[in-house]
């Protein structure tokens, strides 16, 4: 990246996603900025939970997804806002970075997914269920979470897999509380009715 040009800080978020996308770096490092500290607590909390990422590679993780960020910008359509788009690659290349630690390949995505997202999903243990079928119920909902729209599968992801607390996850996505919680429910019934002739997942109390 070249020097930045000068542009004012209080600049309106989607004038600096439009300027972004135009092919200003000045804008997009300002962006990027904004998101830092929240991805750092992100790359941070992920790591101590359930990815084996080093401490020493956090800053790494946030740097390299600020690469691959600046690259997809011409990918960014806008269905979400630039926050979730960004926690998503933030969160893929974190998991990438875990993977590769672990020496794990991509062919183990949906089992690692699984591990750290869908056994709080499933059923008790006094449900008849074979544990041929609960795995399959695992590999299921892993499959259907990948469909759900990206805002969904984001704050769906950060309370399932992520563990992290609703105002955790409204901080990361610049999302209203209210609306975090909105979408969650929306993600979670989703599943549900996808899932609903496996009867692998609890309903909503």
């Amino acid at each position: 990246m070249g020097e930045p040009k000068l542009i004012p800080k209080d600049t309106s978020e989607q004038l600096l996603v439009d300027q972004a996308r135009r092919g200003s770096e000045a804008a997009f490092k300002i962006l990027f900025e904004k998101h830092r500290s929240a991805l750092f607590a992100l790359v941070t909390k992920m790591s101590r939970s359930n990815l084996n990422i080093r401490d020493h590679e956090i800053e790494d993780v946030i740097q390299e997804t600020m690469i691959k960020a600046w690259n997809g910008l011409p990918n960014f359509r806008g269905d979400a806002k630039f926050s979730t788009w960004l926690y998503s690659i933030t969160r893929n290349h974190a998991t990438n970075v875990s993977m590769k630690n672990k020496k794990y390949s991509s062919t183990l995505y949906a089992s690692d997914m699984k591990d750290y997202s869908f056994d709080n999903l499933m059923k008790d243990e006094s449900d008849p269920l074979t544990l041929a079928e609960q795995q399959e119920c695992r590999n299921f909902i892993a499959r259907e979470v990948k469909k759900l729209p990206l805002k969904l599968q984001t704050v769906y992801l950060l309370r399932e897999r992520d563990e992290l607390s609703y105002l955790e996850i409204s901080r990361v996505t610049n999302t209203r509380l209210g609306t975090v919680k909105t979408q969650i429910h929306r993600a979670r019934q989703i599943l549900i009715y996808k899932t609903k002739d496996w009867y692998c997942m609890e309903n909503e109390k």
